[in-house]
């Protein structure tokens, strides 16, 4: 399992506990603010360094054209779902509606920020995105 969903998990269960704080959602937030700079920034990197493609087939019928393509569709899934499902454990277990609010909306931010990393770096491709 990699640390990026290990970090999501550990963010869920910091906002899940009873006794969380101002500072808490400060941390988190700003977390989340860091990360989605990082994602724009790459974004446009990207978008100026990448290189005109032609496809002869669109390119979702070429997911599992090279065994890269296939194993990061496949852990794309097995974190995606992942995700949901320490979210969902983790809403269950808090005691207010008001921690199930919040453990909801950090599970759409969390799903959105791992559904742009996948499609950053499996559209354009890794070297493209770091201009290597």
């Amino acid at each position: 399992m990699k640390s990026k969903v290990l970090t999501m998990f550990f963010f869920f269960v910091l906002v899940a506990r009873p006794e969380t704080t101002n500072q808490t959602a400060f941390i988190i937030a700003s977390f989340l603010v860091l990360k989605l700079q990082r994602l724009t920034i790459l974004t446009i990197r990207a978008r100026h360094n990448r290189n005109r493609v032609n496809y002869v087939m669109s390119p979702g019928q070429a997911i599992a054209d090279t065994t890269a393509q296939t194993f990061r569709c496949f852990a794309f899934a097995v974190e995606f779902i992942m995700i949901v499902l320490y979210s969902r454990v983790i809403s269950y277990m808090c005691q207010t509606p008001a921690a199930r609010n919040i453990i909801a909306a950090y599970t759409v931010v969390f799903v959105l920020i791992h559904s742009w990393e996948h499609l950053l770096y499996g559209i354009y491709g890794e070297r493209t995105v770091f201009n290597r």
